[in-house]
């Protein structure tokens, strides 16, 4: 039986003839090594100005709300189909649009058509190739327009053919009706695929040749990480590193599938690969992240044993997700990105609401959070200091698994969740059930997927144990790791891989922004 790659383009690369021809060379070449291909296809986008009377889901939005966009979709199609010899199949449009009940009926359609036409060129070069309407494969939640994928029907998939060219983005529901996918559900059809058919790889073929270790509009020279895992990646993507989204690669994550990103367009440059583990001697850190528009609000800590817990809950009553929480020299700080703001009415202020049970001693708006992110970081404390160095007096404040520093009398438990920062009230949650278990909170610490708690009245291995095992019973985290005085007491030893500071990003947030990312990136590479 034959090994399955998995490949995904988008739909800049697949957006004109030439990407098609390239497209199926790269296909091509795969099989004569010898494995089957399943290929996810994004809908086309020509990567012309003004962009969205060029690009096909756009376009498919505005006709679902009324506007007589199918011309210009239909000219995108035929401007690949019609110099390597064919048309695009009108057909599809027409039917649909006749019987749609809802955008998610219209919109799918740019991925569907995609896969059907660029399934006709690859057997008209000769490849056995078979296009497969993804409704057929996957089944989904039945949340029209933000869907979720519940089960994957692989068996469509075992036949002889040497590709399977499925539209990504959509599926189905169980009532039968069509479902699209939420943002970026291209990568997250090829994301779960490939761990559902056991695939050696899932290759992103994207617009860029692979994984920049910075925003390369702030570092021009920006190198291309070669090797990350998975972990590092999402900490990079969740800090503002957009190439891969969190729920692209949870699946490939689990089933252990290495996730590659490379260009089409320079097929002979190898990307970016991501894996569970890492060699991380040469290369400790991979990568610079920032992300814009925070608000910090430093508090005094109080020796409450249910201080944090009642804290959080300000934040959980009013739908606000925390994004990171320190607990150092007294002091709390939080940082909240403002768009969760609109949660709030508009007579309400989250300072003033914060204010009527804790003692809320600055708030710092238009902050920036920047990570540096590496799974070979040894020191977080001196990683910390080199940090604030470098940036100076412009730091208001610090996140890290650093919770407790040389504080002998601290049991620290370290959390570890992929998506934790995205799921509103995990934190909350977390605190409710150190709660529940009598245990006091003496101080928080977050990261990008990564929670410490602090408590100076478990001491032995069976009290550990208990907890842990509450703990693991009722979140499911991915590990739980408890010290105490240095030593490990609980769970693998994981080493922090980020480090996280907030500094004013000024009127002008990417002036401010760039020259701290620079500086940083300066330093570590």
């Amino acid at each position: 039986m034959k090994q399955i790659k998995v490949f995904k383009a988008g739909g800049t690369s697949t957006g004109t003839a030439q990407g098609y021809e390239l497209l199926e060379r790269e296909i091509r070449k795969e099989i004569n090594g010898g494995y089957k291909i399943i290929l996810v296809v994004s809908a086309p986008d020509q990567n012309k100005d003004p962009k969205d009377e060029f690009r096909v889901t756009p376009l498919l939005r505005r006709k679902a709300a009324g506007e007589d966009t199918l011309e210009k979709v239909i000219q995108i199609y035929e401007d690949i189909a019609v110099p390597l010899g064919f048309h695009c199949k009108r057909d599809f449009f027409d039917e649909a649009i006749a019987t749609a009940k809802r955008a998610d009926d219209i919109v799918y359609l740019g991925e569907h058509v995609q896969a059907w036409q660029f399934n006709r060129y690859l057997t008209t070069k000769g490849l056995l190739s078979r296009w497969i309407d993804a409704r057929e494969v996957l089944l989904t939640d039945s949340n029209f327009g933000n869907g979720k994928v519940i089960r994957v029907n692989t068996e469509i998939l075992s036949g002889e053919e040497q590709v399977y060219v499925v539209g990504g983005f959509y599926g189905k529901d169980e009532r039968e009706n069509t479902v699209i996918l939420s943002k970026g559900g291209s990568d997250l059809t090829a994301d779960v695929l490939a761990a559902a058919v056991g695939a050696v790889s899932n290759t992103n073929l994207k617009e860029v040749e692979g994984i920049f270790a910075t925003d390369p509009n702030f570092v021009p020279q920006a190198r291309i990480i070669k090797s990350l895992t998975y972990r590092e990646l999402r900490e990079l993507s969740y800090a503002g590193n957009t190439v891969l989204q969190e729920e692209a690669m949870s699946a490939s994550k689990k089933a252990g599938v290495p996730i590659i990103v490379r260009s089409l367009l320079t097929p002979h440059n190898p990307g970016t690969k991501i894996v569970r583990e890492r060699d991380t001697t040469d290369h400790p850190i991979v990568g610079i992240a920032a992300k814009s528009n925070f608000t910090i609000y430093t508090l005094k800590r109080e020796k409450d044993p249910l201080y944090f817990k009642e804290l959080f809950r300000v934040f959980a009553d009013k739908r606000i997700s925390i994004d990171m929480v320190g607990t150092e020299n007294g002091l709390v700080t939080i940082a909240v990105a403002q768009e969760e703001m609109k949660n709030l009415s508009p007579i309400e202020d989250l300072e003033e609401i914060i204010s009527r049970k804790f003692n809320v001693r600055q708030v710092h708006s238009n902050q920036a959070l920047i990570s540096v992110v590496g799974e070979g970081i040894q020191d977080p404390y001196t990683l910390r200091e080199r940090i604030c160095s470098i940036l100076g007096r412009d730091i208001s404040a610090s996140y890290g698994p650093i919770l407790g520093g040389t504080n002998t009398d601290t049991t620290t438990f370290y959390i570890e969740k992929f998506g934790m920062n995205s799921e509103k009230g995990f934190i909350m949650k977390v605190a409710d059930y150190f709660a529940e278990t009598q245990v006091p909170i003496t101080g928080v610490s977050t990261t990008i997927d990564s929670l410490s708690i602090g408590t100076n009245t478990i001491t032995t291995k069976k009290d550990i144990q208990d907890v842990c095992t509450y703990l693991n019973g009722q979140i499911a985290v991915d590990t739980i790791t408890v010290t105490r005085n240095g030593l490990l007491l609980y769970g693998p030893r994981k080493v922090p891989s980020n480090i996280t500071v907030a500094i004013d990003q000024g009127e002008k947030k990417e002036c401010l922004v760039e020259k701290a990312v620079k500086q940083l990136y300066l330093e570590f590479f």
